[in-house]
């Protein structure tokens, strides 16, 4: 392969999902798996939109050998990991709400976690899914613009970004692995808002920022910053062969940084 595939007037902006000797890369309306050796195309899904601000799409979720994304007019889809045939789609809110949806969902165990919000002064909403079916279950709906999603190690706390009015980050107790409870204010994100953010194994949060990459203690101190020279950073994932290695998305460009820490990753 040449390296090179077309995304016309989209950008990448979302976490780059790494799955043996595949990438599954993401923008609005699309899905493409390239050959890691050398960037060749795979395949290439894409989604008939019926419109909404196609702002960014975060990434996708991986569940056995379904690859699983969400689209800015507000559907789950489900796509065969190997061959990017459509196995199921659903909707997740309503588009003449004007919901939209750019995250990546985030598969436990059995559970997709997805969220969404609007521009209006509806409530965003986070969901649980049967990632087999896409039946719905709903977890909470007092956010305003639901975004990243992420676990501690033990994945005994979600925490969700709200990158509407509050930007800040919420963690919250897993209860039986569906429900979650005693929700409070992690981190407030300055300058700019929480967008994409992992953790490492030792629970230390890194979350994207206007300035950055902003790291978090699991107590919610902030710890230190890995400073971008762009305007605004979108998302961060942990990879590279013992995941100590961070790639940061940002406004124009595609960033690794290696660090003494290893990310938390479940295989």
């Amino acid at each position: 392969g040449t390296g090179e595939f077309t995304i016309g007037t989209q950008r990448i902006k979302g976490a780059v999902l790494q799955v043996g000797d595949l990438l599954y890369v993401t923008a609005p309306d699309h899905v493409w798996a390239l050959d890691v050796r050398d960037g060749g195309e795979r395949w290439h899904y894409f989604w008939k939109t019926r419109g909404g601000p196609h702002i960014g799409n975060r990434g996708a979720a991986l569940w056995r050998d379904s690859l699983i994304f969400e689209t800015v007019d507000n559907y789950l889809v489900s796509l065969d990991a190997q061959t990017g045939e459509e196995r199921w789609h659903t909707e997740i809110a309503s588009f003449e709400e004007q919901y939209f949806s750019t995250m990546a969902p985030i598969v436990v165990g059995d559970h997709l976690l997805v969220g969404t919000g609007n521009d209006l002064d509806a409530p965003g909403f986070l969901q649980s899914f049967d990632p087999e079916t896409g039946e719905l279950r709903i977890v909470g709906d007092d956010f305003d613009r639901p975004n990243g999603l992420c676990f501690s190690p033990d994945e005994s706390i979600l925490y969700v970004a709200d990158s509407g009015e509050p930007r800040h980050i919420r963690a919250f107790d897993v209860v039986d692995g569906e429900h979650i409870s005693n929700g409070r204010i992690f981190a407030v994100v300055r300058p700019g808002m929480p967008d994409g953010f992992r953790v490492d194994t030792k629970g230390n949060l890194f979350t994207s920022a206007w300035d950055g990459i902003q790291v978090y203690s699991p107590e919610g101190e902030l710890l230190g910053k890995v400073l971008v020279p762009e305007e605004r950073t979108a998302n961060c994932s942990f990879g590279g062969p013992d995941k100590s290695r961070l790639f940061i998305t940002a406004d124009r460009s595609l960033y690794s940084i290696k660090l003494n820490v290893t990310g938390a990753q479940t295989p």
